[in-house]
């Protein structure tokens, strides 16, 4: 093993875009070596509990999407059985856990837009996705077109915040 991957004063300089990952896995890791399992073992671990949080999630997605339960169970077979999975079998790199919460992103920006939750757990999700990896940036369009639709909804500046006004939104992408 490399050693300066796990140590603390290399999280910014070796994969800073990853930091919440290489220290919650430096720190779970070192708990496990005390009782004997390696390091690749808890990324064996991080990855499979991350594959079942990315299932329950794509599941309650697809109940959010589709109306039927033939379009909803042919919808997650679909998904399910598709290439990337591998990252949730053991697979030794740090995209599993954002993957699940990039599930769990869009899952409760849906809910938000049909007004079933607010705002902020989507915007919650997306920070902590962030700091797991910043892949996650490429999501902050989107949350930036969720708050825009939510503010449209309920401010007193609706009229403004509007179609009419493209200057707006082009401030705001």
């Amino acid at each position: 093993e490399k050693e300066y991957l796990y140590s603390m004063k290399d999280y910014f300089s070796y994969r800073s875009f990853q930091f919440l990952s290489l220290f919650l896995y430096k720190k779970i890791s070192d708990i496990f070596n005390y009782y004997g399992i390696k390091r690749f073992q808890v990324f064996y671990l991080f990855n499979c509990l991350s594959g079942i949080v990315f299932l329950y999630f794509l599941f309650r997605l697809q109940g959010e999407l589709f109306e039927t339960s033939i379009k909803r169970i042919v919808a997650f077979f679909f998904v399910v059985f598709q290439a990337y999975l591998i990252l949730f079998m053991g697979y030794i790199e740090y995209y599993a856990i954002p993957l699940s919460l990039s599930v769990m992103y869009v899952y409760y920006a849906i809910r938000s837009i049909k007004g079933k939750t607010s705002v902020w757990y989507p915007a919650l999700i997306l920070f902590i996705l962030i700091l797991f990896h910043l892949l996650g940036v490429i999501l902050l369009p989107s949350l930036v077109y969720l708050i825009f639709l939510k503010r449209k909804q309920e401010s007193v500046l609706a009229g403004y915040f509007s179609y009419q006004h493209p200057k707006t939104l082009v401030l705001f992408l």
